[in-house]
């Protein structure tokens, strides 16, 4: 495959990825906003924003980091891979701290706002998992990550309608975005054992010494 050929392949699926999120999503805004209410869905962009502005600092801004130690150590990959999902762990436990302190004596929300918080804010411990997509991206693999992304959005869009037409209270679509990194992390984390098998490398070297 040439390297035109490559690249168009995985604008292709990368474009597919943005615009089927984009549109399902702008369905599904359309029919909450009119499910919930303009004092619920209030509460509901509230919480998304806060959560945000949460999400973007608890990476603790491994994601760029990765990328370049992914392209020059590449005898290193697994070593490094899960010494930055550990890292973004840790990252994720130490701003629930400073979110939680925030809204309960800071911002003084109700209980019910921070309790959905935390269904959502959840979703980033399995989020974390897109290290694997890096990897993947590094491999110039964007089409079966891009899937994987398709796939758990579809899954979590579904709920969320589900969740409309039986009648489900706030908190169910907050645990679709949960919903959604669970099914993502779980599919990308099977197909990165899948593809990433290191025994072949050592038997390799195996085999080379006994000859």
């Amino acid at each position: 495959m040439t390297i035109r050929s490559t690249i168009f392949k995985n604008v292709s699926w990368i474009v597919l990825e943005k615009l089927s999120k984009g549109l399902l999503g702008l369905i599904l805004l359309s029919q909450l906003s009119r499910y919930l209410g303009p004092e619920k869905y209030g509460v509901y962009v509230l919480i998304i924003g806060f959560f945000g502005i949460m999400s973007s600092f608890s990476g603790l801004g491994v994601d760029q980091i990765l990328i370049d130690k992914l392209e020059y150590s590449k005898r290193k990959r697994l070593k490094i891979l899960f010494n930055s999902l550990y890292l973004k762990f840790f990252g994720f436990l130490i701003f629930a701290l400073v979110a939680f302190l925030l809204m309960k004596f800071i911002l003084d929300y109700d209980g019910s706002i921070i309790i959905n918080f935390f269904i959502i804010y959840t979703s980033i411990f399995f989020q974390n998992f897109n290290i694997f997509e890096l990897y993947f991206n590094s491999q110039n693999n964007f089409s079966t990550p891009s899937v994987i992304n398709i796939v758990s959005y579809i899954v979590a869009i579904g709920f969320s309608f589900f969740s409309i037409i039986t009648s489900k209270s706030l908190s169910y679509f907050f645990f679709s975005f949960l919903l959604q990194q669970i099914v993502y992390s779980t599919l990308i984390y099977i197909y990165f054992l899948k593809r990433f098998t290191p025994k072949k490398t050592e038997n390799i070297k195996l085999s080379i010494t006994i000859n």
